[in-house]
């Protein structure tokens, strides 16, 4: 299987991965449980290796995705690949919409399509590859898609997703997440463990009300 992101609109393909044990943290009923959870904290010093992890940004883009979902894929603790599209036989030259694949048979390396219209990485489109590489991410650490159309997750372009990319705007602008997000409060800032828990208690308290 195979998840791509498309940066204009939508993505490609949709990604079905193994289920996980159901004391997992599920991001939403969508997306299932992390198959590959973040392991060893807010870990983003692990070497990044393969064709693109010279590029400009990568390592930032890394750390971004690093904080957003609060640690490394536990499987990819020893390292994480950044590769181009050139490296994969079986992408498509032509294809100028998708940005980024990651393979649930290699969840730890991340290949990005040089022929993006957004490609390279430069000032002006970092901010797009941070939300590129960290949706990615959530693939590395065994997520679906998500059909929630405010989740990061989801099969639609979410540019205000995670406030970890804010620092690679032009204009200073600072986005808050308009999401029902589970990491962070209305004002982006990002919630503790037990902030997250007492937030799943009320989001569940609420549902029952209904």
């Amino acid at each position: 299987m195979i998840c791509r992101l498309v940066v204009v609109l939508l993505f490609a393909a949709a990604c079905a991965l193994t289920p996980a044990t159901a004391s997992a943290f599920v991001l939403d009923r969508h997306t299932g449980p992390f198959t590959n959870p973040p392991a060893g904290g807010v870990r983003a010093s692990v070497p990044i290796t393969g064709s693109a992890a010279g590029a400009p940004y990568i390592p930032e883009l890394w750390k971004a995705s690093v904080r957003y979902w609060g640690g490394v894929p536990k499987s990819c603790a020893r390292g994480i690949r950044m590769k181009l599209s050139t490296d994969d036989s079986d992408a498509d030259p032509a294809d100028t919409e998708t940005s980024a694949w990651v393979y649930d048979t290699e969840l730890c390396s991340i290949y990005l399509n040089v022929h993006n219209t957004e490609w390279p990485i430069t000032p002006e489109t970092a901010y797009t590859w941070c939300v590129v590489i960290t949706h990615e991410a959530g693939h590395m650490h065994g997520l679906n898609h998500s059909r929630n159309k405010q989740n990061l997750m989801s099969g639609d372009w979410i540019p205000d997703a995670t406030p970890e990319c804010n620092r690679f705007t032009l204009d200073g602008e600072v986005y808050l997440p308009k999401i029902d997000d589970p990491h962070y409060d209305k004002q982006g800032r990002r919630r503790t463990a037990a902030q997250r828990k007492a937030y799943e208690r009320k989001k569940a308290a609420r549902a029952r009300r209904r």
